[in-house]
């Protein structure tokens, strides 16, 4: 399983770093790594756009949503039922955001581990068409991508922070929470603020630990996430329900 890993994900995306560190001008790293982390997020977003349509979709949803769920409160079966045809009828996919996840975690593990070897490339790991270049450059605008970097710790929670608007459902909690229907949506609420607002602060927190290119990456990301995101809020029809 290692090895399967090790060479479908880890690999080519070694090489293909090296290779960006190549062919820019200056082998700058932190180019690299940003180009790498856009042609990644590119190479996922066919499935990030589907996923994204069917969070918006849902969102505008939740009033309807809300009210199956309190129409049968008593009865899960037909609960489970009206949902199903609701989630049939506008196009979504309850389970493409399990699926997502299954395939981006291992290529996120893979650049995890890419960043966190370092920029002394190891002929070991190159193909034999990638040359390590001659000399690397891993300052980025001041910052040296090797070391710590408060700057783009930092970046990456505001980045976080800002996604996280951009993901999560807005949710009003109901003054009756005596239902088991009213605790669970304070229940929905209060787990949706703490992964709004620990999230950003954990990142920062991780951030502080690592080499500076990580946080670049993870900056790099949140920002293609927050364009894609809002422009997924534009074009997908508002219900008024």
């Amino acid at each position: 399983m290692k090895f399967l890993f090790k060479a479908v994900f880890f690999k080519p995306l070694y090489n293909l770093l090296v290779w960006l560190v190549v062919i820019l001008p200056g082998h700058n790293v932190g180019l690299a790594v940003i180009l790498l982390t856009i042609l990644v997020r590119l190479v996922l977003f066919p499935l990030q756009h589907r996923m994204s349509k069917t969070q918006s979709t849902l969102r505008n949803l939740t009033p309807t949503i809300n009210e199956l769920k309190e129409k049968y409160k008593d009865n899960q079966s037909e609960q489970a039922r009206q949902l199903m045809v609701l989630y049939k009828e506008h196009g979504i996919n309850p389970f493409v955001g399990f699926l997502s996840l299954l395939i981006q975690l291992p290529i996120l593990i893979a650049l995890f581990l890419v960043f966190q070897q370092g920029f002394e490339f190891q002929s070991a790991t190159l193909y034999a068409f990638i040359s390590a270049p001659p000399a690397v450059e891993t300052l980025w605008l001041g910052i040296n991508l090797t070391a710590t970097s408060y700057v783009l710790a930092i970046m990456a929670g505001v980045t976080q922070l800002i996604q996280g608007y951009f993901l999560k459902p807005t949710l009003t909690p109901q003054k009756n929470t005596t239902t088991q229907s009213g605790f669970s949506q304070q229940l929905q609420h209060s787990l949706q603020l703490q992964v709004r607002y620990v999230m950003p602060v954990m990142i920062v927190i991780i951030a502080l630990r690592l080499p500076a290119a990580i946080p670049l990456y993870w900056v790099t990301s949140n920002i293609f996430s927050i364009i894609h995101e809002a422009w997924v809020r534009r074009s997908t029809p508002q219900n008024h329900s």
